[in-house]
């Protein structure tokens, strides 16, 4: 596992080193529930209308101690560093950063907002597209930082309109709003949950959402359940408190005893690019203790997506994940996902290509879903997972499909449409393309050698049906 992680790229694009989340610290927090004999008594009996009760009685208590504990409000104050880069589109490609952009970057470092702001605009005026985006992103920022407010939001809405990914942008904008303008803000962070999710507009949405004077918001109730915090728990159960059956009803008290007893977990940083498999798995396992508290994990992820979605670990855990939970499907899924994420990288790489250990992971990895996915029912996925690996061997001459002829023959192409899957552009092309083929033919120890030809392949079947 550590020589597939010592395989994978820290130096990636759009990474900013001050870009801060707030998830919790390794070690596990002190919950801030109302520790008081009536709600130790009512937990201890277990019924769940009595626990709703006790939560309607002291509903504003718990709201306040849940914003306390948040510590989320949009105001100037309390603005987000951007993320990305922009880079010098003169000099071509994504390897030389745009002066004036370094210029105010560095303006911003010495205090000098006035200054950075001026430097980001003329950034944005040379660049186009997302560079265009990235500069005027922190020329907001930097304007926010000044107390230019409405120049501010004069260059986030227009953002906010183009549907960027940009957390800070969506956060900033609700920042830059007046007081008063409560709705507005709950209406942006909204916005920018489901089109660049992150914790920090999570938590703002709660604070807010959670005021003593505002309306309950229709996603209230979803947006605290993706929270790991006890206070977010009781809210949530008594909101969904009329629509629950009572196996729901029970799942969300048992869930509530479970954070009380247990405590609240510790969640990872899903911006950290060299998160160990290790950490996620206790996370995982501690969410699965909470009654299946698949809603934190699933936020989790959505967080996680925006800079390693094109990383095949990500799609290595989150496959995990979907196994650990009971999904199934939605595993074999994933694992299709990180496949080609592999194949890619072994393709493109002589790093990944001339590492056995990744090489053998892959095959394992391979052979174990293709095992899964014997069951009739799950056949075709095994079909488009087998028929990955055969092109990748007809194209690179590099055979992962797994040495075991009942596999070998269960997932044979008998020419069945595509039902599923996704084609893999990964054949080479050009006089560059055929000298890789060439690099990538050299025969590799133990089970990783040149592919057979095809009446080796016959003569196998053949051997195997006669015995």
């Amino acid at each position: 596992m550590a020589a597939e992680l010592a395989c994978l790229s820290t130096d990636l694009h759009g990474s900013n080193p001050g870009f801060f989340t707030l998830f919790a610290p390794a070690e596990r927090r002190t919950a801030a529930i109302p520790a008081n004999f009536a709600f130790q008594s009512v937990l201890r009996k277990g019924s769940p209308e009595a626990m709703r009760r006790y939560i309607a009685d002291n509903l504003e208590e718990i709201k306040s101690i849940l914003r306390d504990r948040l510590q989320a409000r949009p105001i100037p104050e309390n603005v987000m560093p951007p993320e990305g880069r922009v880079y010098d589109e003169s000099k071509g490609g994504y390897d030389v950063l745009d002066d004036f952009f370094v210029r105010g970057r560095d303006a911003l470092q010495t205090g000098d907002f006035s200054l950075a702001a001026k430097c980001f605009e003329i950034s944005s005026e040379k660049s186009k597209e997302l560079n265009r985006a990235t500069a005027e992103n922190f020329q907001a920022y930097a304007l926010l930082l000044n107390g230019e407010t409405l120049r501010a939001r004069m260059l986030l809405s227009p953002l906010r309109e183009s549907k960027c990914s940009f957390p800070s942008a969506y956060w900033n904008l609700a920042c830059g709003m007046a007081e008063e303008q409560r709705v507005e803000q709950l209406d942006i962070l909204a916005e920018g949950i489901k089109k660049a999710p992150h914790l920090q507009l999570l938590r703002g949405a709660v604070f807010i959402g959670a005021s003593p004077a505002q309306t309950a918001h229709p996603l209230l109730t979803q947006w605290l359940r993706c929270l790991p915090m006890i206070e977010a728990q009781l809210l949530a159960f008594y909101l969904d408190y009329g629509q629950m059956n009572s196996a729901e009803k029970e799942t969300a008290l048992l869930r509530i005893g479970a954070y009380v007893y247990n405590g609240e977990p510790s969640v990872p940083d899903p911006l950290d690019h060299l998160i160990s498999y290790e950490t996620t798995g206790k996370f995982f396992q501690a969410m699965l203790e909470r009654q299946r508290h698949a809603e934190v994990v699933d936020f989790w992820f959505r967080c996680r997506k925006r800079i390693a979605f094109m990383r095949y670990d990500f799609w290595k855990i989150r496959a995990d994940y979907f196994e650990k939970f009971g999904r199934r499907v939605q595993s074999i899924g994933a694992f299709k996902s990180e496949l080609h994420c592999r194949l890619r990288s072994i393709a493109a790489e002589p790093r990944f290509r001339e590492n056995k250990m990744f090489l053998n992971a892959t095959q394992m990895r391979a052979a174990i879903y293709l095992c899964r996915c014997m069951a009739p029912e799950l056949r075709p996925h095994g079909r488009t997972i087998f028929r990955m690996l055969s092109r990748f061997r007809d194209n690179y001459r590099i055979s992962l499909v797994p040495e075991n002829l009942k596999v070998d023959r269960l997932f044979i192409e008998e020419d069945q449409p595509e039902t599923c899957g996704r084609r893999l552009p990964i054949r080479a092309a050009g006089a560059a393309g055929k000298q890789s083929a060439g690099r990538i033919g050299m025969k590799y120890p133990g089970s990783y050698s040149v592919a057979p030809v095809q009446n080796e392949i016959k003569e196998k079947r053949r051997a195997y049906n006669r015995g």
